[in-house]
């Protein structure tokens, strides 16, 4: 059934509505009156963020541009502001919030400022939408956002800093972005307010999860847990699920932990947290989580050109084959 309905939403997307656009990271979301409501961007690198709306998942609304990418100058130089890797949760109160990534498409590499995550939120079902509210500022990518059992919005998205300024300049030829670990920010007051607040240098927010990997050659601590994507189970735990990049061997392995307080907990810059976390169990790119009412929960990710899934136990701590 998924493999049908990729297929059924990549035909109508493209020749339905005659749109041209091709999905790139969809995310689908249930609304607060039913409907379905899809979000992805449209070019591999980033470009802009479209959104689309369906009664049973087949056929789909005409997109249309939640995230428009823009020109911008960085260093005197003519660039382009990207947007990319989106998600969506509704939120207890019916509001409806998306998140992306944006940065700059040439200088990704080579400027940390013109990076960050926004959001913007819907009081119709998607209808119509509120500004753009940048929570996050630093090089960033793959964010997801989530409500917590006490009312609490959490976005978790992949970071590195501050190990930029392991080199000294954010323009040195060492310049390095290999080491991170899934950073977060959060909003007590349902959306007004972010914390911490990161508008720039050193660009930490909060570490909810990072695992040690090795020391290079310079003597420099390398960590990663990067693509967080949480889940609140049905027994009010939160779940962060992560693939896990050891840079120096190169696999992707899958990784996850757990909280009971929406990851309160800032694990820092030097050692390897939550401790109510299971490391590298198995070979993955990409995951994902869902949970079915009846318990199961569901890890899908790609691997070796596949798109796969694997059931779970109720609480996500036994994955089966």
């Amino acid at each position: 059934s998924t493999l049908m309905m990729n297929y059924r939403l990549s035909y109508t997307l493209a020749s339905k509505n005659q749109s041209g656009i091709k999905a790139y990271y969809p995310r689908i979301k249930v609304l607060a009156d039913g409907s379905y409501f899809l979000i992805y961007h449209d070019n591999m690198h980033g470009g802009s963020v479209y959104y689309a709306f369906s009664e049973d998942c087949v056929e789909w609304t005409r997109p249309q541009v939640l995230f428009a990418a823009a020109p911008i100058t960085v260093n005197g130089v003519a660039d382009t502001k990207c947007y990319m890797t989106p998600d969506a949760c509704v939120l207890s109160d019916g509001r409806l919030v998306a998140i992306t990534s944006y940065r700059a498409g040439a200088s990704y590499q080579k400027a940390i400022a013109p990076h960050g995550v926004c959001v913007k939120f819907s009081e119709d079902n998607g209808k119509t939408w509120g500004e753009e509210q940048v929570i996050y500022v630093g090089t960033n990518w793959e964010p997801s956002i989530i409500e917590g059992n006490n009312g609490e919005i959490v976005a978790f998205f992949t970071c590195i800093a501050p190990s930029l300024y392991q080199y000294g300049s954010e323009t040195s030829p060492n310049f390095d972005h290999r080491s991170g670990g899934a950073g977060c920010v959060r909003s007590k007051d349902g959306g007004k307010t972010w914390e911490p607040n990161v508008t720039g240098a050193p660009y930490i927010p909060q570490y909810a999860m990072r695992q040690y990997m090795f020391t290079d050659e310079l003597g420099i601590k390398r960590y990663n847990d990067q693509m967080p994507v949480p889940l609140l189970l049905n027994n009010g735990t939160m779940a962060l699920a992560v693939e896990s990049w050891n840079m120096k061997t190169n696999p992707y392995k899958f990784s996850i932990a757990y909280s009971t307080d929406n990851f309160a907990e800032d694990v820092g810059l030097d050692r390897t947290g939550p401790s109510d976390r299971q490391s590298n169990l198995f070979s993955l790119a990409g995951p994902y989580l869902a949970q079915f009412p009846s318990g199961e929960v569901v890890l899908t990710n790609h691997w070796g050109g596949k798109f796969l899934y694997r059931l779970a136990d109720c609480e996500a701590r036994t994955f089966y084959d």
